[in-house]
C-alpha cells in the first residue's frame, strides 16, 4: 500500500514538473515527501558524490527508480525521465562542494519542497 501511495504521489509530482514548470510554488507536502523519498533512499546507497563518482551517482538514483517503481512500467520510464532531467543539476550541486547527499537540500533546489 506504501509502495502504491508513493508511486500515487510521484505522478503527481512527474505531472506538475512536466505541466508548467515555470511554477514557483508548485509544490506540496505530497510532491515534497515523494522527492525527499527518493534520494533518502539514493543516500542509504550513496551517501557522498564527488566528480569521480557522478556516474555512480547516476546509476544509483536510475536503480532506485526501478526498485521502487517497478511495479507499475509506465511510472518506471516517468521517474528515469525526471531522474536524467534533475541528475545534471544535482551533481553539479554536490560535486562543487562534495558534500553529502541531503534529501531535504536537493528537494529544496529542484522545487519541490
Amino acid at each position: 500500500m506504501k509502495v502504491l501511495t508513493i508511486v500515487f504521489y510521484f505522478a503527481i509530482l512527474v505531472g506538475v514538473t512536466f505541466s508548467n514548470p515555470q511554477i514557483p510554488n508548485a509544490n506540496s507536502g505530497h510532491l515534497c515527501s515523494t522527492c525527499q523519498y527518493l534520494f533518502g533512499e539514493v543516500k542509504k546507497l550513496m551517501p557522498t558524490v564527488k566528480k569521480s563518482t557522478e556516474k555512480q551517482f547516476e546509476n544509483t538514483i536510475k536503480e532506485t527508480c526501478d526498485k521502487i517503481l517497478h511495479v507499475i512500467p509506465l511510472m518506471d520510464k516517468i521517474c528515469k525521465q525526471v531522474s536524467e532531467n534533475v541528475i545534471e543539476e544535482v551533481c553539479k550541486d554536490l560535486n562543487e562542494t562534495e558534500k553529502s547527499v541531503n534529501p531535504n537540500e536537493i528537494c529544496s533546489k529542484l522545487k519541490f519542497c
